[in-house]
């Protein structure tokens, strides 16, 4: 069997971590449909988040206040 270098295998673990967290996200939060002020233009966009409130606020850190409009739950798991 081969073995892999020190660095290889950080990659490696690095990389099956992100996709557990990538898969985890997806089973266990919500899709929500946001619509959000880019340069002045509305845009329709969707982010994962475990509830409204949650989708909300991760929305107007990443784009600002007063520049998110919810639209809802698009996708229910």
């Amino acid at each position: 069997m081969m073995q892999l270098k020190a660095p290889a295998s950080r990659y490696v673990n690095a990389l099956i971590s992100n996709l557990v967290a990538a898969l985890a996200a997806k089973l266990l939060m919500q899709r929500y449909k946001i619509k959000v002020k880019i340069k002045g233009v509305w845009v329709v966009t969707a982010l994962y988040a475990d509830s409204t409130t949650h989708a909300r606020l991760l929305a107007e850190y990443e784009y600002g206040l007063g520049n998110v409009q919810m639209i809802g739950v698009m996708q229910v798991i």
